[in-house]
Parts: structure tokens; sequence; C-alpha cells
């Protein structure tokens, strides 16, 4: 008979359209059932757990921010990088560090000059 369970949870976030923005596993854990006490997850178990999860959600909803903001809304054309900075998102569960990407302005989009070409 098994001594041990072994917890192997893994997180898949997946855009609308396919895109994976994270395939990998959170935790890892190997929980005795030799004490009542130690059934389920601890509380350092689950902060620990909650922290990993903040983290990857809030990336993957950045970075599907990004992909969609990526492109000049007057002409379509991907607008060019200037670099990156660091931010942070205060969230209910705690702040999340992230690097956010500058972006070149567009040509069409000076002086309110926009033309539509859909």
């Amino acid at each position: 008979m098994p001594s041990a369970v072994h917890v192997h949870l893994q997180l898949r976030i997946v855009g609308d359209d396919g895109t994976v923005f994270t395939d990998c596993e959170i935790l890892r854990l190997v929980k005795s059932h030799h004490q009542l006490e130690a059934i389920g997850l601890s509380i350092g178990e689950s902060k620990s757990l909650q922290k990993c999860l903040q983290q990857h959600i809030v990336t993957a909803q950045a970075a599907a921010f990004v992909d969609r903001h990526r492109c000049c809304p007057a002409c379509d054309r991907q607008l060019s990088s200037k670099g990156k900075y660091p931010v942070v998102f205060r969230t209910v569960f705690g702040n999340v560090a992230l690097s956010s990407p500058r972006f070149y302005r567009c040509g069409w989009s000076y002086g309110g000059n926009w033309v539509m070409t859909r």
C-alpha cells in the first residue's frame, strides 16, 4: 500500500485564438496520509499555489492585452518596440511584477489624422 499521495498540478492558459500563454507545472506535492492533520493543503502550500496562479494569470492577461494593442488602429501595421520597463500590478492577492513593452507611435496617428483603411 502506498505511503504517500503525489500531487502534480498543471496550468494551461489558452487565448480565444488558441494561443497558449502558459503550459507548465505549478505545484508538486507529496502528501503523506499517516496523520489526519496533514490532509489537504497547508496554509503555506495554498499561499504558494495562489501566488503562482496569480503570477501566471496576470502575465497571460497582460500578454493578451499587448498582443491586441501591438498594431496601429489606423493602418494596422505592427508598432516598433522602444524597449521595456518594469511595472507592478496591485491585485487583491498581492503585487505582480511584469515587464511592460513600450511602442513607438505610428505616423498615421500623429496630429489626429487617422485614416481608417477597413
